[in-house]
């Protein structure tokens, strides 16, 4: 099976999103989770949903997960979770202080590609999800999520991911890593890389008023970082997203150094400073310069204005987590 979203489907699961949003949350946060497991229930993980919240088709929960994933709202992730799958992301959620994905890669569309019945009780539902950066268009990602009857309602039970979504909370397909490296896929990777730089040196999601600080003995016009990159650990994820593990250490610690990043109480503050590029990595071209299985080199010829062209060189190298940036944070910007 292969369409768009439907209007029909959206409507009747943002309908039942926002009628059990705020009470099932609620009931349904971690706190609320850790008592209902103290009373250690004879019942199944699966059990039916709050009331309020009823979808009546498989497609219909993927589709309301895949919506709070294209909002960033973690909160209506949860609510189309069974509650083995809420005891599973509770804390993953925590930590993401619930806003998942990122502002510098986000979803513009999603389309079902496959829907399978595995059982009466039991469907597959796998989404394409197209994503951009500020760059253009990037690799979509795609999702198989598993989707069970709970009662008089369809959740989802289980998600796994295959390519790269920033802060979603998922674990990346083991089955996606060993992929070959083309020239295409190193183009939207040093894209993906100039993209992450700019919005990091930004300072993150900033919202409302940005308010000026200083830090005595250290310096003026500082501002808290953005609530998505506000400490050490949420901006490390944010950089291995692209970049090798190694080289996010050595640019955050580099940072902390140079007083380019400050921690005060566990939180990240940087120079109050917005910057950016002529070159126009969205439209460079890469000719591979070396080839191995697990580090590539590449040639990056990349538009400089409308005339002028920059050559920068990027060596890649194939990780735990797939193909990542391995040259240091700042030369591709």
């Amino acid at each position: 099976m292969s369409r768009k979203t439907t209007s029909t489907i959206m409507t009747a699961a943002i309908t039942a999103c926002l009628l059990v949003t705020g009470a099932a949350y609620a009931a349904d946060q971690p706190a609320a989770a850790k008592n209902q497991q103290a009373s250690k229930s004879a019942a199944s993980d699966v059990k039916a949903p709050q009331a309020g919240l009823l979808l009546t088709h498989p497609v219909q929960a993927a589709e309301l997960y895949a919506f709070g994933l294209q909002k960033r709202n973690a909160h209506i992730q949860y609510a189309s979770f069974t509650d083995s799958l809420k005891k599973k992301m509770a804390n993953t959620f925590e930590k993401l202080k619930w806003v998942t994905g990122s502002s510098s890669s986000w979803i513009t569309s999603w389309e079902i590609t496959r829907e399978t019945k595995l059982s009466s009780t039991k469907h597959s539902v796998e989404l394409k999800l197209n994503t951009a950066t500020l760059s253009g268009p990037s690799t979509p990602a795609t999702l198989k999520i598993t989707v069970v009857k709970a009662g008089s309602s369809w959740l989802v039970d289980a998600v796994s991911l295959s390519g790269e979504l920033t802060r979603s909370g998922l674990a990346q397909a083991p089955a996606s890593r060993g992929a070959d490296l083309g020239i295409q896929d190193a183009q939207t990777l040093a894209a993906k890389a100039a993209s992450a730089y700019w919005y990091m040196t930004s300072g993150g999601k900033l919202i409302g008023t940005v308010e000026e600080f200083s830090i005595p003995g250290i310096g003026n016009y500082y501002r808290w970082m953005g609530k998505d990159l506000d400490t050490i650990a949420e901006l490390n994820a944010f950089l291995v997203q692209v970049f090798t593990p190694e080289q996010s250490k050595s640019f955050i610690d580099g940072q902390l150094k140079a007083g380019a990043l400050v921690e005060i109480n566990g939180r990240l503050a940087q120079p109050n400073a917005d910057g950016g590029s002529r070159l126009m990595w969205s439209k460079a071209k890469a000719t591979l310069l070396k080839d191995g299985k697990t580090d590539k080199v590449f040639s990056f010829s990349v538009p400089v204005g409308e005339k002028e062209t920059e050559t920068v060189v990027i060596a890649f190298t194939l990780t735990a987590q797939g193909w990542k940036v391995n040259e240091a944070i700042g030369t591709i910007r």
